[in-house]
């Protein structure tokens, strides 16, 4: 093998060596970015369920606030049916 060849060879195989790294670098910076929209992903989808949540939690306790109004609305409804029947009853004794 002449020297020129073994240059030439040893050239071509530094090339192909270099070329095969800067593929590979290609691929991993690739693989790198995937994973990193991956993961964005999966943080979008946890702040989107974290949200949901803290809305049903909301929901739930103006459900529970709404839920204790009304009943204290129909307590003070019946003491006040009471309190009319009550004062009726005791006028009807007086007028009779």
């Amino acid at each position: 093998m002449s020297t020129t060849r073994f240059v030439k060879s040893v050239f071509r195989e530094i090339d192909r060596a270099q070329k095969q790294a800067a593929r590979e670098s290609v691929r991993r910076e690739r693989e790198f970015i995937k994973e990193q929209n991956h993961l964005e992903r999966e943080r979008i989808k946890q702040e989107k369920e974290e949200r949901r949540e803290r809305i049903s939690l909301s929901k739930e306790q103006i459900r529970h606030y709404k839920e204790a109004v009304k009943k204290e609305w129909d307590a003070g409804k019946l003491e006040c049916d009471k309190r009319f029947n009550d004062r009726n009853q005791l006028r009807l004794t007086f007028i009779k």
